[in-house]
């Protein structure tokens, strides 16, 4: 584990400005060793003490990382869970068992470290500051590898720096020194990391626990892009998560959020996101938990999430060669996972009889955890390979379902998959959310998109009003995983897209559906939807084949589309009239004022 100093790293692997070829480092964020203890609560099961699970999770990593053997790794904050200045004994128990954990690591691979709020404190100050700094070094310094820039900040100052006003100044001006500094040089790219993300899903969502607040994000994000930095990666968020972000010069920055390396925190269904981060249980095992492989060109940056499971199954079948960039597998061999010693999920409860009150074993620990539920969370960018399996398995299971034949998809080029995931992934104007099993596996689809202004209309009115309509479509769920048995999957998904739209000012959300598909028709009715006549100017072929059917976000009846579509229409011009009345009398008494000040003259 190298220890900055004096703002920068040291070592072999680091300090060369020059680009040097292609290389790949592995990001993880959250090891966190006690978070399980604090939730109390893992897997469904009650009693969680200690730090075992999150040292488990740990011990995988290292060998993995052994295995893959990147350039450098780096962990993204929140390296323990105990705070500074509380129980000194237990944060130093569990720093030491970070540090003996890590220490297995190939000496050949640096290990950069990243403060995170268990780190440095949720309000850090300068005592703070320096007992994180006694332990692992610098809290934000900088390093080259092999041409590329990377920089790395203390993102609590971000968060809340009232205690300590003066770092956070010092702070800012190294980072706009550094980012100065790197385009100087000729930086290949310019890579940032930190602990809590800039933004969960887009760069306009309103502040929370999870992000930096918005008007100080938005500061950050144009600077950042006008420096060149092109990715800001980070944890904090127990999921994964991000977007992407562009300035009004285009030039963009992407915040990848990498879900932890141990305990991980499930979607709570009906949570409101962006108000308490939808947080729900907490989970860890092999199948949950994980790191990013991110892969650095000349011209490119490409990373991908993996969980523990699927680098072990690789692993089996790949003799140690990296992983990056190859599909990931759509089905997983639990013997692969025996055989790696990555087995079922970890951190049962101790045994308050039976032998002796000791740990179960691994064995009886698989044995007694439940099984982790289905997820449901947004595609990233980087998940062409699990939107083109997820997607060719709909067209397959239900060929009547969809426009869009199976043989005509599979025709399509890794490109056009490529493009799709990136606009499905980052866009403003649509969504696409993905259920994924716990091995990985895509088995439910859904994407909204939002209406684009008429051919020709490029007036913000007329953007305005398309945007307020939304459409259901490539919606399809694994037979499996239908009904209300089945962790009530349609549902969720359809929950999760609806939310993404109101959050960004949909009204109205349509779709269609198959006259003979009575399921979907029954499913869509109890959600809420209600059969509409086609609108005036639709497509004449699409709609005598599909029923229509729209629900109002606001809950009101919907009536019919022309009547809805005039009345906000109606509503649009008006509010754009009325914000543009006291413009046009300020216009006018300035125009007034300025000719009585011309007659004076």
């Amino acid at each position: 584990m190298l220890r900055a100093k004096g703002r920068t790293i040291k070592g072999d692997a680091f300090g060369v400005p020059e680009w040097t070829g292609d290389f790949s480092f592995v990001q993880m964020a959250d090891t966190q060793l006690g978070m399980a203890e604090q939730f109390g609560t893992v897997n469904g099961m009650a009693g969680v003490t200690g730090w075992s699970c999150e040292k488990e999770m740990a011990d995988l990593a290292v060998g993995h990382i052994n295995r893959l053997n990147p350039a450098f790794a780096i962990v993204c904050g929140d390296l323990v869970n105990e705070p500074p200045l509380e129980d000194g004994e237990k944060r130093a128990d569990q720093i030491s068992d970070f540090q003996k954990t890590f220490a297995k690591l190939n000496p050949s691979i640096p290990l950069v470290c990243v403060c995170g709020n268990h780190d440095v404190g949720n309000v850090p100050n300068r005592a703070s500051i320096d007992e994180y700094k006694s332990s692992f070094g610098d809290d934000y310094f900088s390093f080259w590898c092999r041409g590329v820039k990377c920089i790395v900040v203390n993102s609590q100052l971000w968060k809340d720096s009232t205690q300590a006003p003066d770092i956070a100044v010092e702070h800012t001006k190294w980072l706009a020194s550094e980012l100065e500094s790197a385009r100087a040089d000729g930086a290949r790219h310019i890579l940032l990391f930190g602990h809590v993300p800039l933004f969960l899903e887009a760069a306009d969502e309103p502040s929370s626990y999870f992000s930096i607040d918005r008007p100080l994000r938005l500061q950050l994000l144009d600077s950042l892009a006008e420096a060149g930095c092109t990715h800001y990666f980070c944890g904090h968020y127990h999921r994964n998560g991000g977007g992407t972000y562009e300035a009004f010069s285009g030039r963009r920055v992407e915040v990848v959020i990498t879900a932890a390396v141990g305990t991980n925190i499930l979607d709570r269904a009906g949570a409101k996101l962006l108000k308490d981060g939808g947080a729900g249980d907490a989970t860890i095992g092999p199948s949950r938990s994980g790191l990013r492989v991110v892969k650095v060109g000349q011209d490119s940056i490409k990373h991908k999430w993996h969980t523990f499971a699927d680098l072990a199954h690789r692993g089996s079948h790949s003799h140690g060669s990296p992983v990056v960039g190859r599909e990931r597998s759509n089905s997983h061999s639990r013997q692969a996972q025996a055989d790696s010693g990555a087995g079922g999920d970890c951190c049962p409860p101790r045994s308050p009889g039976g032998n002796g009150g000791a740990s179960p074993s691994p064995r009886q620990a698989r044995a007694r955890v439940p099984s982790t539920s289905t997820s449901v969370r947004r595609l990233l960018a980087e998940e062409w390979e699990l939107l083109r399996a997820v997607r060719l398995a709909a067209l397959k299971e239900s060929p009547d379902a969809f426009e869009t034949s199976y043989d005509t998809a599979k025709k399509r080029n890794p490109q056009s998959w490529v493009q799709q995931a990136d606009a499905a992934a980052t866009s403003h104007m649509r969504c696409t959310f993905v259920a994924v099993d716990e091995h990985g596996v895509a088995v439910g689809l859904a994407s909204l998109y939002r209406d684009m202004p008429p051919a020709g209309d490029h007036s913000r009115s007329a953007e305005i009003i398309a945007a307020r309509r939304a459409e259901v479509v490539q919606f399809w769920v694994a037979p499996k995983y239908r009904g209300s048995q089945n962790g009530r999957v349609a549902k969720r998904l359809l929950d999760a897209i609806m939310k993404w739209g109101r959050n960004r000012g949909v009204q109205l959300v349509l779709l269609g559906v198959k006259p003979g598909n009575r399921r979907a028709l029954t499913f869509y009715a109890r959600y809420g939807f209600t059969r509409v006549e086609p609108e005036a100017g639709a497509d004449e072929r699409k709609s005598c084949c599909e029923q229509q059917m729209a629900i109002r976000m606001d809950g009101r009846p919907v009536g019919s589309m022309s009547e809805f579509w005039e009345k906000n229409t109606e509503l649009t011009w008006s509010s754009s009239i009325s914000q543009a009345i006291p413009v046009t009398i300020a216009l006018a008494a300035a125009a007034v004022a300025a000719i009585i000040l011309l007659r004076q003259r």
